[in-house]
């Protein structure tokens, strides 16, 4: 099993105060594929989720 490394030097911003679904997925998508989700198409309908949308978030 690896150990968890815990850090305290890490800082944050806030950005926005109120969020959108689709704030919120782009949030998603940036902490798990990184600078990567630069490239990553928008797809989206703005009535509907991309199917690479679905479960990204609960």
């Amino acid at each position: 099993m690896t150990d968890i490394e815990l850090r305290s030097d890490v800082t944050v911003d806030l950005v926005k105060h109120t969020a959108a679904d689709t704030d919120v997925l782009w949030a998603a998508r940036v902490s798990t594929a990184g600078e990567q989700a630069q490239n990553i198409p928008d797809e989206r309908d703005e009535d509907k989720l991309a199917a690479r949308d679905m479960g990204l978030i609960n």
